[in-house]
Parts: structure tokens; C-alpha cells; sequence
């Protein structure tokens, strides 16, 4: 591929670079600075090492981690009164790069006042400590999903580190059909209808089918069509991404409909912040935020180290399992299917674990010249097509994507739904304008044949 370097070299100066400095980025989860005055953290966004405070009053900062005097590290520095202080002379700034005090200048001295150290607009939201690092006179307002809005009861983020592109990553999100191979495969190992459908009931087990894209004003979205397990003649089972720039990629639950999904935030050109939200948006019931990491392989102690690394990783196979991939060659009648759900890929540790195992293992930026790309791949041949179009528009003096104040961000979610056999896709998606903009709607989309779940 021609342009990649285009869309994924992230520093700023590059096209892409530049590019995301223009979105609200998720830095870190609220819960990882918990009190005032509270320990420092240490982060790097898009190739620059910051450092990220919260001070007496609650207010969060996040700066250049180097102090602007001689620069050591902020990240070792004492969080107190307002401000965080360097341990080598003292300097203390406030969220603001405003320079308190200088304990070895004399105090007479007005050299605090002459310069500001460079820190970014910081807001908290949905759980999650964003931050600007684009011009001044271009913010743009904060992210609007619908899973923003919904109360922190009823919502859950996780996060992991990807050792790979930002763009690799969202990849395996708009690869629709990898779905019955990666995470299921029971086809492949000789398993039958009635086996499959005590393991992992789904509406449709077909491993390929016809997929339509086309951009949006806010990205792009695509439909993957299959033939459903039931009723094939009269039915089709349908299942709509949604890409939002500059990287939210919201994949469909199984049937119904969802706003919360992934947020793939570039660390640096070779690395990524995986953040995930699980929500329960069709009624007011709390989430579980444990079980909920567990099901992402996000729970910090059991998949995740302190620094969010998956604890399974290239140095142990990303955990996988070669006697649970024996076991699941054609099962005999005394076998628990779900016990060996994922004797396919023997990794047992979730889905998002069987995802990273493939985009790291392409290497940190995959070379795409290697790659033979069949009628699959359509989804991601487009969205790489739109992301690139997206950079050379910017460069041109364009504006970006999903900008527009105009865009209704909570009305764009991902659909998954059984519908009339040979009905267009677009009816279905959630982001069309005459599409089912409500949850209480939800029914129109999927009809009599199956009801929507509250999350999946």
C-alpha cells in the first residue's frame, strides 16, 4: 500500500500526526488519578512523553513530562498544593504550565513569570480524561456518543497496550467475516449444526458473504450480509460497522443495536492504547465493571500488568493452549462444548486476547505489499481508502472528518439484525436518516424473528 506511511506515522509534523491533534483524545481512565494531590502519571500520546496530575482543588493536568528548567521527569515529582514540583530544584507548575516557584532563584526574581510550560486542555467525561493537543482556535467540541450519556452505572471502559499501528489495529474491526474463523471455527474442526449450536449459538454461522461500504460525512460504515441459520430463504442477517474519525470503530453485537465500542488511541507510530466501553444502553441496568473487563481481557491484576500490557503476551504464546486445540478436532457426545469454545485458535482467554494475538504478530506496522486481499477484505480496503482520502484532504487545507457540529454523534451506532431477504442495508444502519435513531425503536429493525439484547 502506497500511502502507509502516510496514515500512520503519528508525531507531530506528520500528515497523520497533525491530524489527530485536531479530535478530543482519550488519555486515561478517570480512575487512574482517584484523589487530589494523588501520584503522578507518566503517558506518551501520538509520540510525545507527557505527564498527567491531579491537583489539590481536583483539577487534572497533563504536560510535557520534562521539566521546562532542565528537564527531569515530572512523573518523579511531588503532587501538592496545587501544583506539581520537580524533585532536582523545585519547580512547581500548576494544570495550566504556569510556573508557582522557583525555590532557588532569588525572590526577587520574576523569571517564573517570563514563559508557560507546554500543557494541553484537559476535560473529564464519561469516565475518561481527555485531552486536546491540536490548535487553540480549532477545539472541537467533546465526543457525544450515546454511551457518553449514559449514567457511569451503566457503563464500562477497559484499556490494554497493542504493540502495533493505531491503524492495524482498527483492521481487525472492519474484517467482518475473521468472526467464525478466529473466534469460533468449530466448522473447520469438524463440529455439527446441533454441537455448534450448544457452544455458541449465533444467527448465522456462514464464514463469508457480500459486503457493501460507503463513506459518511463522519467516516464510513459497511454491511457484512450473511445467510442466517434460519430461514435463509426468507431472510437475511445483517451486520453494520461504523467507523468515526479518527479512531472509533463500533462493531455490532450479535443482534440489536450499540453506540459503545473501541478507541484505538495511538501511543506512538509502533504501539496503541486499546480502550473498549461495554454499556447497557437499552435499559437502566448497572454493569458489572468486573465481569465486564474480565469478558475484554482488560482486568487490571488478572490480564493486565500496571502499565495496562497484557500479562499473555509474544513471550508466552499469548497463553495459548495446544492440548485445548486437540481436544476440539470432532468432540465426542461427552464433551462440554463451551469448555472448548475456543479450541480453534487455543487461545481461552477472549476474544480481544485472540485479536491482538493476530495484529501484533503482523508486526508493529504490517507490510501491506506482502498481503493478497480477497472479496473479505472489502471493508478493509475501504476504510483504508477513506482514512487516506481523510489525510490528503487535511493536507490540502481541508477539514477533518467527524468535525462537523452538525453531526449527531449519539444517533451513529452499529446494527445487527435479521431482516426481509434482499432488503438494502441502509434501511438497517442506525446512522441512516430514516434508520431506527431510538432504542425504543429497536423492534422496527429486527422485527418479530429475534429481540435485541440489552449489551453485549
Amino acid at each position: 500500500m502506497a500511502d502507509i506511511d502516510l496514515i500512520t506515522h503519528v508525531d507531530r509534523g506528520t500528515a497523520m500526526g497533525d491530524l489527530l491533534r485536531r479530535y478530543w483524545i482519550p488519555a486515561l481512565l478517570a480512575e487512574e488519578l482517584p484523589e487530589p494531590d494523588g501520584d503522578p502519571k507518566a503517558l506518551r500520546l501520538l509520540g510525545e512523553d507527557l505527564v498527567a496530575f491531579r491537583d489539590t482543588s481536583g483539577r487534572v493536568g497533563i504536560m510535557d513530562v520534562q521539566c521546562p528548567h532542565r528537564l527531569a521527569s515530572l512523573a518523579l515529582g511531588r503532587n501538592e498544593k496545587g501544583g506539581l514540583r520537580c524533585l532536582y530544584h523545585g519547580w512547581k507548575i500548576d494544570v495550566d504550565g504556569k510556573v508557582l516557584d522557583m525555590p532557588c532563584e532569588p525572590p526577587t526574581s520574576r523569571f517564573k513569570d517570563r514563559f508557560v510550560h507546554a500543557s494541553y486542555p484537559v476535560r473529564e467525561h464519561a469516565d475518561i480524561i481527555w485531552v486536546y493537543m491540536g490548535p487553540e482556535s480549532a477545539t472541537p467540541p467533546l465526543p457525544d456518543f450515546n454511551w457518553t450519556r449514559v449514567q457511569s452505572s451503566r457503563r464500562v471502559v477497559g484499556k490494554l497496550w497493542e504493540k502495533c499501528n493505531f491503524i492495524q489495529g482498527m483492521e481487525g474491526v472492519f474484517d467482518s467475516f475473521h468472526s467464525n474463523l478466529l473466534h469460533s471455527g468449530f466448522e473447520v474442526l469438524g463440529w455439527t449444526p446441533e454441537q455448534i449450536s450448544k457452544a455458541w449459538p449465533r444467527p448465522s454461522r456462514a464464514t463469508y458473504g457480500t459486503i457493501s461500504a460507503e463513506s459518511t460525512s463522519y467516516g464510513y460504515h459497511y454491511a457484512a450480509v450473511r445467510e442466517p441459520t434460519e430461514q435463509p430463504d426468507l431472510y437475511d442477517y445483517v451486520r453494520i460497522t461504523e467507523y468515526i474519525a479518527p479512531f472509533y470503530c463500533i462493531n455490532p453485537p450479535d443482534l440489536g443495536l450499540k453506540s459503545a465500542g473501541f478507541m484505538f488511541v495511538p501511543i506512538d507510530d509502533h504501539n496503541t492504547m486499546l480502550y473498549q466501553v461495554i454499556a447497557s444502553e437499552a435499559d437502566e441496568r448497572a454493569v458489572d465493571r468486573d465481569h465486564a473487563r474480565r469478558l475484554m481481557a482488560m482486568q487490571p491484576g488478572e490480564d493486565l500488568d500496571e502499565n495496562f500490557r497484557p500479562l499473555r503476551n509474544e513471550t508466552n504464546g499469548f497463553g495459548q493452549d495446544r492440548v485445548l486445540m486437540r481436544a476440539g478436532v470432532a468432540p465426542d457426545a461427552s464433551t462440554d462444548l463451551r469448555k472448548i469454545r475456543n479450541a480453534f485458535s487455543g487461545i481461552n482467554t477472549g476474544i480481544q486476547t485472540q485479536d491482538m494475538a493476530m495484529v501484533e504478530t503482523m508486526g508493529p506496522i504490517s507490510d501491506r505489499t506482502k498481503e493478497h486481499l480477497g472479496a473479505s477484505d472489502i471493508g478493509v480496503v475501504h476504510f483504508r481508502e477513506r482514512i487516506v482520502e481523510a489525510v490528503k484532504t487535511f493536507q490540502a487545507g481541508g477539514e477533518p472528518p467527524a468535525l462537523d457540529p452538525a453531526i449527531e454523534y449519539h444517533r451513529i451506532g452499529s446494527v445487527g439484525a435479521i431482516v426481509q431477504k434482499g432488503t438494502d442495508w441502509r434501511q438497517a444502519a442506525w446512522s441512516s436518516s430514516d434508520g431506527p435513531h431510538e432504542w425504543s425503536e429497536a423492534s422496527s429493525v429486527i422485527g418479530s424473528v429475534h429481540t435485541a439484547p440489552a449489551f453485549i
